[in-house]
């Protein structure tokens, strides 16, 4: 509960990581044991347990992915990827496909410039702190 405390007086918002720890927490704090914590839920929610549990874990993941650019590079990959493997067994050639690949790669290089020029980092986070101190 101190670190939720020190969370809210010092960063003041309420981000998905926060909404995701707070129940968490509070369910685990409450229960004191995690097998007595599943047992109630599987009481509770007898089909949907699992997901349930995973949820924040899920949604965690995809913040970072989306935060650090990771998303991004694989969906580049993926992209590549794709293209190329279907290009092969479809038996197109460059001079067929060009054209949509540059009104493609031009649209998504507006989307991608779009989303770089943005702020990611809130004023108070620590990794502004740090730069702001080493500066």
């Amino acid at each position: 509960m101190v670190f939720v405390a020190r969370y809210f007086l010092s960063v003041g918002d309420l981000k998905l990581a926060m909404v995701n720890f707070v129940p968490l927490f509070l369910a685990f704090l409450l229960f004191m044991r995690p097998s007595a914590f599943l047992t109630a839920v599987n009481d509770g929610v007898k089909v949907v347990a699992g997901i349930i549990i995973q949820h924040p874990f899920y949604a965690s993941i995809i913040g970072i992915l989306s935060a650090s650019g990771l998303a991004v590079a694989f969906a580049d990959a993926f992209g590549r990827f794709a293209s190329a493997v279907w290009s092969f067994i479809s038996g197109l050639k460059l001079d067929d496909v060009m054209g949509y690949i540059v009104l493609i790669l031009s649209v998504l290089g507006i989307i991608f410039a779009d989303s770089v020029s943005k702020p990611t980092h809130h004023p108070g986070s620590p990794a502004v702190q740090r730069r702001s101190l080493a500066g």
